[in-house]
């Protein structure tokens, strides 16, 4: 049974969920330019961006984590990009430590899936893992696709060793668990599976007393242009015809349900609501909150 984790810091926004406390943590930011979205001019995005004032170069993408205390237990959702040769990515272990929790308190760590900025902080550069006590939590598909052989190209192949560098240190000390079907992969928390962006994407439901938050991974990557158009992938998606497709279920689900979401990519700190805007939707954030929710 742990204490739970302190005080609000910059990189670090807590809100309750029912009896659990949800921190989000800023692991950095990625510029996503013309590049990322190569089937679509990227001019015509422009105007969809979130301000006047964007520029046609690219929009800075958060890389947000989000660390779940329930039950006692403290469960990292995504590890950050600290390995992954990015220099804007790597702040999830110094902002742990500004909030008091050690990486030897963590005891379980549930990945959306295995990019460099989600897995790149899941080990240290000695390849030993970084939470040396955690149990890594990994759907099925996401596994298989990272360690099929077939599938490596000399484009791929930096991804494909960085996430089976992250898998084998929790594998070989015996802390990795392999789930294929939507449950309940630890108290409170259901993983839902959300095919498209990677064969595995998952993403987390939280459900405690009549509140729930729904952490769903990389369903947009640019949130203004994503949201108002949905059919608009991203060119790390696996599976962009499928991605659409959970894109919009994902979407519509939680304006139809009022579902408070939280997201990989949305800005930070992440979490807020989708709502309906013409013929697409948008991002409402949650207000900030100040530390009145603070336990």
């Amino acid at each position: 049974m742990h204490p739970l984790a302190s005080g609000q810091h910059p990189g670090a926004q807590r809100r309750r969920i029912g009896d659990a406390v949800v921190t989000a943590l800023a692991d950095g930011y990625l510029d996503l330019g013309p590049q990322t979205v190569p089937a679509t001019d990227w001019n015509d995005l422009v105007p969809l961006l979130d301000t006047p004032f964007a520029t046609a170069d690219a929009y800075r993408s958060s890389i947000n984590a989000f660390l779940v205390e329930t039950g006692g237990r403290r469960i990292l959702i995504d590890a950050g990009g600290a390995q992954s040769g990015i220099g804007s990515l790597g702040r999830l272990g110094s902002t742990l430590a500004a909030i008091g929790i050690g990486p030897e308190t963590v005891d379980a760590l549930l990945i959306t899936h295995l990019h460099p900025d989600h897995a790149g902080g899941a080990f240290d550069e000695t390849g030993a893992a970084t939470f040396e006590r955690a149990e890594m939590i990994l759907h099925t598909g996401e596994h298989a696709h990272w360690h099929d052989d077939t599938l490596v190209t000399d484009a791929n192949r930096g991804y494909v060793e960085l996430a089976r560098k992250a898998v084998v240190a929790y594998a070989r000390e015996g802390r990795l668990t392999l789930f294929d079907s939507d449950s309940e992969v630890a108290p409170g928390l259901f993983a839902e599976f959300l095919p498209g962006h990677t064969p595995g994407h998952t993403g987390y439901r939280i459900e405690s007393g009549n509140d729930a938050l729904l952490i769903w991974g990389d369903i947009v990557h640019i949130p203004p242009v994503q949201m108002k158009r949905p059919e608009i992938g991203i060119a790390f998606d696996s599976d962009g015809a499928q991605a659409e497709v959970t894109r919009r279920r994902i979407l519509e689900r939680a304006v139809t349900e009022r579902l408070k979401i939280a997201g990989m990519h949305m800005p930070w700190p992440g979490i807020g609501h989708v709502e309906r805007d013409g013929t697409g939707y948008r991002f409402v954030t949650a207000p900030h909150d100040y530390g009145t929710g603070h336990p």
